[in-house]
C-alpha cells in the first residue's frame, strides 16, 4: 500500500492548566495555537483526516496518529 506524505497546517486547541479558577480568567486565557504536522495519510472521512506519524511499509505498520478536523485545517500541502 502507498501512502501519501503530508504537511497540515491546523488551528488546535490549547490545553490549559488543571486547578480551580474563574470562568472569565479560562475563558481570556484560551488561545488557539497553529500547529504543523507531517505525516502519512492512513485515511480519512468527511469531518476528520488521520495521519500516522511512523510508518512501517514491510510490515504494514503504524504509530502515533493523529486525528486532525478538515474544518480547522488551514492549509494542506502534498510532499509525495
Amino acid at each position: 500500500m502507498k501512502l501519501n506524505i503530508v504537511k497540515i497546517k491546523w488551528i488546535d486547541a490549547q490545553r490549559i492548566d488543571v486547578g480551580i479558577d474563574t470562568i472569565e480568567n479560562i475563558i481570556e486565557s484560551m488561545k488557539p495555537v497553529t500547529c504543523e504536522i507531517v505525516g502519512f495519510v492512513i485515511g480519512e472521512d468527511s469531518r476528520f483526516i488521520f495521519l500516522a506519524q511512523e510508518y512501517w511499509k514491510s510490515e504494514g505498520m503504524v504509530k502515533y496518529i493523529n486525528t486532525i478536523p478538515k474544518s480547522l485545517i488551514l492549509e494542506t500541502k502534498k510532499l509525495t
